[in-house]
């Protein structure tokens, strides 16, 4: 493959971007190369905004990941976690090294179809502090206690956007660390992330301050998992009694979001 319209001088050549737009990619992967080497590809192919930086976390201990990187793009920072530190804690180590505003943030497992995601997601960012990260997903690959179909198409920042409602769920659409747009700044308020154990904690403890996600429309990738084990759990995953306390603690966590819920605490 040769070069793409969003080359490799799109990494680091920041000087027409203003400072408060400046934009890091962060890409969490374990051992999933196939992936990953597709991923990077679109990725590089369809993005048209300058990237500052691009951290590429690999928590496998294996060198391939490097390799492939460096194949398809000489200037991504490879990170490789030996013992593997699991995905939040990759994040955390992540984010603490990012100088920019703003993170997009990705997985191995996304393929990219569409250039101006970035863009647009920075506009919808800027024009409302209430939203914590976009999505370019699709809504209706994460619907989770609503029917995607009846979300309403709005604009914000002069972009077509869908927005789950906060009711939805008792975790989700808080936050994700699915590929998107986010301000380091949410990571700076609710961070370090990895003493919330999982995704949906953090998600839902955005929720709860009155943060939500947006998914642009139409979407710009999509999640391309294929069921692919990553070769090994996440080392901080609960397990034993931590994992029967974990549970309870989440049972408590859902009756509260009801109480809330029935009080108005997530009414848009």
């Amino acid at each position: 493959m040769g070069q793409s319209r969003a080359s490799l001088s799109k990494v680091g050549s920041m000087g027409e971007v203003p400072a408060s737009e400046r934009v890091t990619v962060v890409l969490t992967s374990c051992r999933r190369f196939d992936l990953l080497e597709r991923g990077l590809r679109s990725f590089f192919a369809h993005n048209t905004y300058p990237i500052e930086r691009f951290l590429l976390m690999e928590d496998s201990g294996d060198e391939t990941a490097r390799e492939i990187a460096h194949a398809i793009a000489p200037s991504i920072e490879v990170h490789i976690a030996s013992p593997p530190r699991g995905q939040i804690a990759s994040i955390d180590y992540a984010y603490s090294m990012v100088e920019t505003p703003y993170i997009f943030h990705s997985e191995e497992d996304y393929v990219f179809h569409r250039g101006g995601f970035i863009e647009e997601s920075l506009k919808v960012l800027k024009a409302d502090d209430r939203i914590s990260m976009v999505s370019g997903r699709g809504a209706a690959d994460m619907g989770h206690q609503f029917d995607p179909e009846q979300l309403s198409v709005i604009q914000i920042g002069g972009i077509d956007i869908q927005m789950p409602p906060r009711a939805g769920h008792p975790s989700w659409h808080g936050y994700a660390f699915h590929a998107g747009l986010r301000r380091k700044r949410e990571w700076e308020d609710f961070g370090p992330f990895t003493p919330f154990i999982r995704e949906w904690d953090v998600s839902y403890a955005m929720k709860r301050a009155g943060l939500r996600m947006a998914y642009l429309v139409p979407p710009a990738f999509v999640d391309i998992d294929e069921g692919i084990s990553t070769g090994g759990g996440d080392p901080t995953r609960p397990r034993g009694l931590r994992k029967y306390g974990y549970k309870i603690r989440k049972s408590l966590k859902r009756y509260r979001f009801s109480a809330e819920r029935r009080l108005g605490r997530y009414d848009d």
